[in-house]
């Protein structure tokens, strides 16, 4: 029986928390000169969590349309979705139309909304301590390696892949204990690839958010 990705990704409940502390990492938008990467790490989880907190009023919890409209408007713009989406199509990229590449970053950009949003209240207390900063000699690429830390949780390691793109630092990966986002991304979504296409595979991915799509307010 064939599993889409979005169902694999579901079941996943590692890459979900790979998403979402890639979202507390980098959400905030950032004015001027990018900071270091390290920077904008911490910098961002305190915008994000303002916000958030923003939103409890009253003491309580944001309804999901307002998480899903925070994510999109905060959260999304500081996220390479390209660079993702052309590393999850690996080799099918370079022969993908740029009618199919964009279907696939409009789809992947959905779908990264969706975890983000169902996953990013249970992170508002989260703690993240940089342990380690790596720039790669052109200052084009970076790594940050954090440990993140809940309540009640077990600390968990991150490291982030980062790209500088027009003076901000956006991630483009996020590996979780050793589990990289995009990897298990492409292995899922080549599956499909091999078997049925890229087109089939695209309009089954679209079908699975929509199936799921929380309207915004």
């Amino acid at each position: 029986m064939n599993t889409t990705p979005f169902l694999v990704l579901s079941r996943r409940a590692c890459i979900a928390r790979a998403f979402m502390v890639l979202l507390l990492a980098l959400s905030s938008g950032l004015a001027c000169a990018a900071p270091a990467p390290s920077e904008a790490v911490l910098e961002a989880i305190a915008a994000l969590r303002g916000q958030l907190e923003g939103l409890r009023g009253g003491g309580a919890e944001p309804s999901q349309p307002q998480v899903v409209d925070t994510v999109r408007e905060v959260v999304l713009p500081r996220v390479d979705v390209e660079m993702a989406a052309r590393l999850v199509l690996g080799r099918h990229w370079r022969d993908a139309t740029d009618a199919q590449r964009q279907a696939f970053i409009d789809a992947e950009r959905d779908l990264l909304l969706r975890l983000y949003a169902a996953h990013a209240l249970d992170y508002l207390d989260a703690q993240v301590e940089v342990v380690a900063t790596q720039v790669a000699p052109d200052g084009q690429r970076s790594g940050v390696r954090t440990r993140v830390s809940r309540p009640g949780k077990p600390e968990v390691s991150v490291d982030y892949q980062l790209r500088l793109a027009n003076d901000e630092w956006k991630v483009f990966d996020a590996v979780v204990d050793g589990v990289s986002a995009i990897i298990t991304l492409r292995n899922a979504i080549g599956e499909d690839i091999s078997r049925f296409g890229l087109d089939a595979t695209i309009d089954k991915l679209r079908e699975k958010l929509a199936e799921v799509q929380t309207p915004s307010t």
